[in-house]
C-alpha cells in the first residue's frame, strides 16, 4: 500500500473543553482515507495534551522531571515534601493532568527552589485558606492555597500562591460582574491574526491598557462591553478591516 503523510486538523476533547491540533498524518493514497501510524498518531496526542497545558497553565511533565533532577530528589522525596502521594508525581511526569492545587504547589516549589535551597520547604506547609480581597469598597471571598511555617503557623511568603490567589479574585470579579475575560481577548485576536494597535482601533482602548487587561488586570463595565461587541460580531470585525 501506497501512502502520504499531510497535515489534518482533528477536535480533541477534554472533558466538556474541545481543542483543534493540526498536525501529520498518513493516508492511503489509492483511498485517501486515513491509515495507522502510532508514531504519528501519538505526535496529534502529544501536541493537544500541549496546548491543554499552555492554556491552563499547567505544569509540564519535562519541567517537573527537570526539576526534580536539578534539586536532586525522587518522585518519592518530593512527594513527601510536598505532603502528597508519590503516584500524583510520577502520573505528571508520564503525561497526566495535574488538579489545580498541586498544580500551584509544584509551580510554587519550582519557583522557591530558584531563590533558596529546596530544603527550606520541608519546614513549611501549604494549605487552603479563604482570604477577603478588595476591588475598589467591593469584597471578594477567595479560597486558594497559601504557604505556612509549620512549626509557627506564620505565612510564609511564596510569589506564586499570591498570584494564583489574585487571578482567582479577579476572576470571581470578572463572572460577578460578566466583564470580559483576558483569554477572551487573546483568542480573540489570535484567531482573527488582529494586533493589539488594530483592537484598539476597533474599540477606542488604549493599547497599552489592552495589553495590560489581557494580562488580567480588571476592565471597567464600558470597555467590557465594547470589546465584547466587537468579539460577538465577526462580520463587523471582517468590515473593519
Amino acid at each position: 500500500m501506497e501512502t502520504i503523510v499531510k497535515d489534518v486538523t482533528r477536535t480533541f476533547y477534554f472533558g466538556d473543553e474541545s481543542i483543534e491540533v493540526t498536525s501529520l498524518a498518513r493516508f492511503d493514497v489509492e483511498t485517501n482515507k486515513q491509515v495507522p501510524d502510532d508514531d504519528l498518531d501519538q505526535l496529534f496526542i502529544n501536541k493537544a495534551n500541549s496546548l491543554y497545558r499552555k492554556k491552563h497553565n499547567l505544569i509540564d511533565p519535562i519541567e517537573l522531571f527537570e526539576f526534580r533532577k536539578r534539586v536532586g530528589v525522587s518522585t518519592e522525596e518530593l512527594a513527601q515534601l510536598l505532603e502528597r502521594n508519590a503516584y500524583e508525581i510520577e502520573l505528571i511526569e508520564n503525561g497526566g493532568f495535574p488538579d489545580e492545587k498541586l498544580n500551584l504547589i509544584l509551580k510554587a516549589a519550582i519557583e522557591a527552589s530558584e531563590n533558596s535551597p529546596i530544603e527550606k520547604l520541608k519546614g513549611t506547609i501549604v494549605k487552603d485558606v479563604t482570604y477577603t480581597l478588595y476591588f475598589g469598597e467591593e469584597p471578594v471571598k477567595v479560597t486558594s492555597p497559601l504557604r505556612f511555617d509549620k512549626d509557627t503557623g506564620e505565612e510564609v511568603p511564596d510569589k506564586t500562591l499570591y498570584e494564583a490567589m489574585t487571578v482567582k479574585a479577579h476572576e470571581i470579579f470578572r463572572k460577578r460582574h460578566n466583564l470580559v475575560s483576558p483569554q477572551e481577548i487573546v483568542e480573540f485576536r489570535k484567531k482573527n491574526n488582529l494586533s493589539i494597535k488594530q483592537l484598539a482601533a476597533m474599540t477606542s482602548i488604549d493599547e497599552l491598557w489592552l495589553q495590560i487587561l489581557e494580562v488580567g488586570d480588571i476592565p471597567s463595565k464600558e470597555e467590557s462591553d465594547k470589546l465584547k461587541a466587537v468579539i460577538s460580531q465577526s462580520n463587523y470585525t471582517e468590515s473593519y478591516l
